[in-house]
């Protein structure tokens, strides 16, 4: 590919990384395709496990004295966990789907809380995800906090061909999608990047500035 990228649309160039690596004659490495989601929204428990994480948030959620069906957000302080198996307890005897997805979950707050996230307790996991999925709260910069150790535990290995212990020297950045240039603008305020940084630079940067 001959031509600059930075003012190609996010989707447009990812249609061709994914022609460029068709046409490639290695075999040892995987393709990762990441975008929108992929295979993960293909696979049922997922689907059902997000439905009922987006039924938990609806259901805990307070409502003001004057309208009983605007659902407020969720207290960061209150006993989410409780809440959750109570919820859970609840859809066990309803769809099979939505049992599912409640299980599925209850087994990703446990690996979570146990593995990625350990300083931040069940209660504040599962307020982060459920104020995630209901939409009532955008981070600025606009990439929710949980989702860099995720990415840095399972996806960045893959980057270098499984090998954990290299991918471990670069430092993952996430941020919304958007084409390079624009990532980059956003980036030097918040001294990520710095001029003349470069995306070869020894893993600290993914763009030029």
């Amino acid at each position: 590919m001959d031509f600059s990228v930075v003012d190609k649309s996010p989707f447009l160039l990812r249609d061709l990384l994914l022609e460029h690596a068709a046409r490639s004659d290695r075999d040892d490495l995987p393709l990762l395709d990441a975008s929108r989601g992929a295979a993960n929204w293909q696979l049922r428990r997922v689907l059902n496990a997000w439905h009922a994480l987006g039924l938990f948030a609806t259901e805990v959620a307070a409502t003001p004295p004057n309208d009983g069906e605007v659902a407020l957000a969720l207290g960061p302080d209150a006993a989410h966990r409780r809440e959750f198996a109570q919820f859970a307890t609840q859809c066990a005897g309803g769809p099979a789907g939505l049992a599912e997805g409640c299980d599925f979950l209850s087994r990703a707050w446990d690996h979570l809380a146990g593995e990625l996230l350990p300083e931040r307790g069940r209660d504040r996991i599962i307020h982060e995800f459920a104020e995630a999925v209901a939409g009532r709260r955008y981070s600025s910069p606009p990439t929710l906090d949980f989702v860099a150790p995720i990415v840095t535990r399972y996806l960045a290995p893959l980057l270098f061909g499984g090998d954990a212990r290299l991918a471990g020297q670069f430092r993952v950045i996430c941020c919304e999608g958007a084409t390079r240039r624009c990532a980059a603008r956003r980036a030097v305020p918040r001294y990520l990047l710095r001029g003349g940084d470069h995306g070869h630079r020894a893993g600290r940067r993914d763009a030029g500035a």
